[in-house]
Formats: structure tokens, sequence, C-alpha cells
């Protein structure tokens, strides 16, 4: 089970609310942000016996359980918004099928 109070995990998760909230920076930042932070995500999933390997993971289940655990709602907020990401991108791809 994912540890909402995790720091390593909340800070790359706040690395990924600054992207989305700072006007000033490029949309690009949001894409690395969130990328580190999933890879921190998988990374406390395998610790805690997750057997998946990175590149077959989806994240999204695990994006919506730690959602709906955060109390802290402008980082749960981000964490949607890296779900919302992944959603847009999956079905990108499935209209290019």
């Amino acid at each position: 089970m994912i540890d909402e109070h995790d720091p390593e995990l909340l800070r790359a998760l706040a690395d990924v609310r600054e992207a989305l909230k700072d006007d000033a920076r490029p949309e690009d930042d949001f894409y690395p942000a969130a990328r580190e932070f999933l890879e921190l995500l998988h990374t406390c999933l395998v610790e805690d016996g997750f057997d998946v390997p990175l590149d077959a993971w989806d994240p999204r289940p695990a994006l919506l359980d730690l959602e709906g655990r955060l109390a802290d709602a402008d980082l749960a907020a981000a964490c949607k918004t890296v779900r919302d990401s992944l959603d847009a991108a999956a079905a990108e791809l499935a209209t290019r099928n």
C-alpha cells in the first residue's frame, strides 16, 4: 500500500503541482515532474512487493487510490491531473491504432 504521508513521494507530487500552478513555467515542465513522480510511486509499490516492471505498469489505479487518500486538496488535484494526462495519452494512442 502506498504511504500517502511518504515525504519523498509528497515532495515529487508537490513538484508536479508547482509545474502546473506556475503560469510562467512552460507546459513541458509538467511531463518530467510527472514522470519522476510516477517512477517514485512505482518504486514505493515495488518496495511493498508489487511485481510489475515500470514499463508494463498501468499507474492509473494507484493514482486513483493515492488521490483519494491525500488530505491536501492541491496535491490530490495534481495527482488527478497526472491521471487525466495518462488517460488523454491512452485515448490518443487508441485513435491512432
